[in-house]
Parts: C-alpha cells; sequence; structure tokens
C-alpha cells in the first residue's frame, strides 16, 4: 500500500466516524413540546417517566409494534402536568 492511499483511508474512516457522531449527538437533543409530542408520537402510551439532571424523559411504547420503546425528552411543563404513566397520548 502506498502512503497516499493510508492517508485517503484514514481520511474517509474520520470522516464517516464524525458524521455517525454527529447525528447520533443531533437526534439526543431534541426536546419536544406539547405539539410535536402530539403529532409524533399520537397513541403511543406512555410506560415509564425519569429525568436525569434537569432533562425530562417519557418512555413511550408504540401499541403497534411489539415491544417498541422510545425515550424521548420532553419539556418541564410536559413531565409535571400533562402526562402520566398509563396515559396515551392524543
Amino acid at each position: 500500500m502506498s502512503k497516499k492511499y493510508k492517508i485517503v483511508l484514514v481520511v474517509i474512516l474520520l470522516v464517516l466516524c464524525s458524521m455517525y457522531t454527529y447525528k447520533q449527538i443531533q437526534e439526543q437533543s431534541i426536546v419536544y413540546d406539547f405539539v410535536e409530542l402530539s403529532a409524533k408520537y399520537r397513541r403511543y402510551i406512555v410506560v415509564g417517566k425519569y429525568n436525569k439532571k434537569h432533562e425530562y424523559y417519557l418512555t413511550v411504547l408504540n401499541p403497534y409494534k411489539d415491544g417498541c420503546c422510545e425515550n424521548v425528552q420532553i419539556t418541564e411543563h410536559i413531565y409535571y402536568h400533562l402526562y402520566f404513566v398509563g396515559d396515551t397520548i392524543q
């Protein structure tokens, strides 16, 4: 292998890894408000609630897919006042 080939290969791998990491970070930073939550997770069932360092999450279950749970970051207002375990998002 030539030196140029190795450098190109390393650069390509670094770009792919950085793109994957950026995508993962971007997906985790979405905080849903009431309208976005009801639009995207309509008819999902709330199966859990938790918070980590002032970040609030709902664990929601899609009743149409077997065991498909998702953790969704939400606003503080929704966490404390709107949805409780067992509720269906309308």
